[in-house]
């Protein structure tokens, strides 16, 4: 787990800044096919986060499968605490951007290819243009393209990234990936672990 949370001013955070601000899962975005009956996965997460990019490439596929067949309902919440202790704004770029990707229908797509494509931890993160060309690579039509690249760069999302960022401060997580089940904490160990993460899920919905 990434820790050292800084208190420290954030980017500008507005209420127009949002995608999902009308739950307890304020500006987090939902994931898959779960229903009420099914046990909510809160995954914080940091696109600049090795940890997180670790985490994603040994069981990303595993939890979205869960999230997929209704085994769980996925929350992502993203977050740019990062940008405080590396000293630049690409964790907040790079949720705006995914926000840009929600909107063109692209949500898992652009989530595991932003982790996929992670710059050193030590440097400058991502410029603007690279968040177009891993648009691109997904494949993604002239007009949806068009718009999105509009999106980023009218940087429409960053204050719903900002708004995120302030909800992980006021939870009191300390570093990323944290993860929820059910309203309880859970280990990393266990959510990198695909068959410790379905025995989990199993568990929780059989209470």
């Amino acid at each position: 787990t990434v820790t050292g949370v800084q208190t420290c001013a954030l980017p500008i955070s507005s209420p127009e800044g949002t995608l999902s601000a009308d739950s307890e899962w304020a500006y987090g975005v939902p994931y898959g096919s779960g229903g009420e009956d099914a046990p909510v996965l809160a995954i914080w997460e940091d696109f600049q986060c090795p940890a997180c990019g670790a985490l994603e490439e040994v069981n990303g596929s595993g939890i979205a499968m869960l999230a997929e067949n209704g085994d769980v309902r996925l929350i992502w919440r993203p977050t740019a605490f990062l940008d405080l202790n590396l000293g630049n704004d690409a964790s907040n770029r790079a949720i705006a951007a995914w926000g840009c990707a929600i909107d063109a229908g692209y949500t898992r797509e652009y989530h595991d290819i932003v982790f996929a494509e992670q710059p050193e931890e030590e440097g400058m993160g991502w410029v603007d243009e690279e968040f177009i060309a891993l648009a691109e690579q997904l494949g993604m039509s002239e007009t949806e393209l068009a718009d999105f690249t509009t999106c980023v760069r009218e940087e429409r999302y960053r204050p719903w990234a900002a708004n995120s960022t302030q909800e992980f401060y006021d939870s009191g997580a300390n570093g990323t990936p944290a993860a929820t089940l059910g309203g309880v904490d859970i280990p990393n160990a266990t959510l990198a672990d695909e068959q410790a993460l379905i025995d989990a899920v199993t568990a929780v919905a059989a209470n």
